[in-house]
C-alpha cells in the first residue's frame, strides 16, 4: 500500500511502543489520586477560572476597540 511503511515501522516502533508503555506507567500512577492532590487541583482551577475570566474580558475590550475604529474607518470618521 505504502510503499515506505515497512521502513517506517522499522525505524519508528520502537519509540511509539516505548511512549506509549510510558503513557500506560504514568496513568497507572497516577491511578490513585491523593487527598492533596484533588485540593490543589480545585483550588488551580478556581484560580484558573478567574484568570481566564480576566484575559477574556481584556480581549473582548480589545476587540471592541479594534471593531470601533474599523467602523470608523469604513464610515470614513477616520
Amino acid at each position: 500500500m505504502f510503499p515506505n511503511s515497512l521502513n517506517v515501522a522499522r525505524k519508528y516502533g520502537a519509540k511509539v511502543a516505548a511512549a506509549g508503555a510510558l503513557v500506560v506507567a504514568s496513568g497507572t500512577a497516577l491511578a490513585e489520586d491523593p487527598t492533596w492532590m484533588t485540593e490543589a487541583a480545585t483550588k488551580a482551577a478556581a484560580n484558573g477560572v478567574a484568570a481566564v475570566a480576566v484575559v477574556g474580558a481584556i480581549a473582548l475590550a480589545g476587540l471592541a476597540i479594534w471593531g470601533a475604529k474599523w467602523a470608523a474607518r469604513k464610515l470614513g470618521f477616520l
